[in-house]
């Protein structure tokens, strides 16, 4: 019985201290007078809890910055 609870409470240990995985998604886009694009980028966070991969998934954020009739900027999102 001694040995089946140590069991129980190395397995729940092991499974509570796996970090998850998450991923960011950027999206950068660009506006000019002769070009327009958008380019997805993802990245792999691990080793974060949601809300600190939030965090910095979000740092990726830049813009938009409007210039002499040109648009660019970056949105990034935790999934």
């Amino acid at each position: 019985m001694k040995k089946g609870i140590i069991l129980i409470f190395a397995t729940v240990c092991i499974f509570a201290s796996c970090s998850k995985s998450y991923t960011c998604s950027c999206t950068e886009t660009y506006e000019g007078a002769n070009e327009n694009y958008t380019n997805v980028t993802s990245e792999e966070i691990e080793g974060l809890k949601k809300d600190e991969a939030k965090e910095k998934c979000e740092e990726g954020n830049a813009g938009p910055q409007t210039l002499i009739g040109e648009t660019w900027g970056i949105s990034c999102e935790l999934k």
